[in-house]
């Protein structure tokens, strides 16, 4: 039950392999690169026989699974499709669906790439997130503390000051702030719960969960957030341009 379940994205499955035999493709290659790269950037998959059998059945759950893309020869995960219950509902680019990754814990490691030719590389991260409910509304309070690496800078000399260290600190918490809001606008517009905040206050709100589900997705859209987010930057390997 721990084998991995995939989607192809890009039409039917029957063609797509006589295209991969035409082109000698050795597609068990590509496959076993996929589930070691997987295995590298993330500290956990949800996309096992298991997972899928524990949802597919639920029409308020929200499954994700890797969908795969075959371009110039090669097969490669390009980003998550999106399942209501047994749905498929809508298809996440590569941005999102690492951002999705994140904001779940999911990542190992995570590049940003700044204003000013700066490149960091998320090497912790810890997301938490609070459910309130105030005056009938829920407030998300999310919670976002992490490490980070400075990889690549344009002045070499300014990295080694305080004040330029803080610059990137203030820059990539910028950076992550417009990744989850653009990540909450979309659950918003296609009512997905990306972030999982229906299994959060289930979680948080036990005793009162029967009220709480019987209005969670009328009140899904007008739900306020709060974000607190940190960050530590250190300089490791540093290339100028």
């Amino acid at each position: 039950m721990n084998a991995q379940v995939l989607l192809y994205s890009e039409g039917n499955v029957n063609e797509f392999m006589k295209k991969s035999l035409d082109d000698e493709t050795f597609l068990q290659d590509d496959l076993a690169a996929i589930d070691e790269k997987q295995l590298y950037t993330k500290k956990k998959v949800d996309n096992t026989i298991a997972d899928v059998v524990s949802v597919l059945d639920d029409n308020e759950e929200n499954l994700l699974l890797p969908y795969l893309v075959y371009n110039d020869k090669e097969l490669f995960i390009d980003g998550y499709g999106v399942f209501q219950g047994d749905k498929l509902k809508l298809y996440l680019d590569t941005k999102t669906s690492t951002a999705v990754d994140f904001f779940r814990n999911r990542l190992r490691t995570y590049p940003i790439y700044l204003k000013n030719s700066v490149g960091v590389m998320v090497t912790d991260s810890k997301v938490s997130k609070k459910l309130e409910i105030v005056n009938g509304i829920i407030q998300v309070n999310v919670q976002i503390y992490f490490q980070s690496d400075i990889k690549e800078v344009r002045d070499q000399e300014a990295v080694y000051q305080t004040y330029y260290i803080n610059q990137i600190e203030s820059l990539q918490n910028e950076y992550v702030r417009e990744m989850l809001k653009n990540l909450v606008d979309l659950t918003k517009e296609y009512h997905v719960d990306l972030l999982e905040l229906k299994k959060e206050a289930r979680k948080q709100y036990t005793k009162d969960w029967d009220s709480i589900s019987s209005k969670w997705d009328r009140n899904f859209e007008k739900m306020n957030y709060k974000y607190n987010i940190s960050s530590q930057a250190a300089q490791s390997y540093v290339v100028g341009k």
